[in-house]
């Protein structure tokens, strides 16, 4: 593994939790070059953040006529999970980039690149990810890469073999089998990018580290809303999350079968709902806002609602920029 890897962030939108992300990783990984691939409108500026347009290559062109859509969830939702790693791969080749390690934006990092390449040198080689564990009869199908490292070839090998699922009936017919039985079941989901990553690994998990899997006490968390990282029911909870133990800002995930045993998690997924929690989880305190942080946890009361209207109404343009400014200084 590459320590210096870059770190790279695609992100569509101004969310307001994208900034404490983006700071959290050039606060732990200082050394690292951080990259925003997102709108070059996106007002969102961190100090020593590179903001980088997203380039469309000709390839998601060609993709956009292959894909067939087979998911519960939107068909643009979808399609952009799948196509992000074409806009990656476009931004690897144009930067002459080799490597780089990848999160999404509801992701902190906890260490220093450098750091992760010391411990995790031997077992990372062209590309890592995270894989549950899971019967391949049992149509899961699911791994996710909301923290991984690629090499440009092999982000290049990934994009080609998205493609080669759309186009191809052996992957096809997979593809298909498995929508079929979402559709029986009556089981939400379907067919997305994490399934493509899955099939993926199956092909080349000799290449493909399994950054899901406890390490000697090192892994990167899976979803911070479950207590299953590779195992089932692996780590204890604290009320609808994982328990998180702080070490020396390092954030320590404990063993549900041995209490006494604390696993480093270099990243925390805060996913879906549980991204109202990020500011809470900074490592740095002058970066963490306690009220912007209540104002996001009251986000779906009546309270702030009427809160959002009144600052709208009787709050000046100029002072509400002002305001954002600040929160997000």
């Amino acid at each position: 593994m590459d320590q210096n890897a870059k770190i790279v962030f695609i992100h569509s939108g101004d969310n307001w939790y994208l900034p404490y992300v983006l700071h959290q990783a050039k606060h732990v990984s200082p050394d690292s070059e951080v990259v925003l691939l997102g709108q070059l409108s996106n007002s969102t500026s961190i100090q020593n953040v590179t903001l980088e347009k997203l380039r469309e290559p000709n390839s998601i062109k060609e993709f956009n006529k292959i894909y067939v859509h087979m998911s519960t969830n939107p068909k643009d939702f979808e399609l952009f999970c799948f196509t992000r790693w074409h806009y990656l791969l476009e931004y690897m080749h144009l930067s002459k980039t080799r490597s780089i390690f990848y999160f999404d934006s509801d992701v902190l990092l906890y260490s220093p690149i450098k750091d992760i390449a010391e411990i995790y040198g031997r077992q990372i080689s062209a590309c890592a990810y995270l894989i549950i564990k899971q019967d391949v009869s049992s149509m899961r199908w699911s791994a996710t890469a909301h923290a991984s490292y690629w090499t440009l070839d092999f982000l290049e090998k990934f994009c080609n073999f998205t493609r080669e699922c759309f186009c191809q009936d052996k992957y096809l017919n997979m593809l298909k089998q498995k929508w079929a039985w979402h559709v029986t079941n009556d089981k939400p989901g379907g067919i997305c990018d994490m399934t493509v990553l899955f099939l993926f690994w199956l092909e080349n998990s000799g290449n493909i580290a399994n950054l899901a899997i406890n390490y000697n006490n090192n892994v990167f968390d899976d979803n911070i809303n479950s207590s299953a990282n590779y195992e089932e029911n692996e780590y204890l909870m604290h009320r609808r999350w994982k328990k998180i133990k702080f070490i020396n800002k390092e954030p320590m995930l404990i063993k549900a079968d041995n209490k006494k045993n604390l696993v480093r998690a270099h990243a925390l997924h805060f996913q879906g709902t549980a991204k109202r929690y990020i500011p809470l989880y900074c490592s740095e305190e002058k970066f963490k806002n306690r009220l912007f942080y209540l104002l996001n946890h009251i986000n779906s009361s009546c309270i702030q609602q009427r809160l959002i209207v009144n600052i709208r109404n009787f709050v000046p343009a100029p002072l509400r920029r002002w305001l954002k400014k600040f929160i997000y200084r």
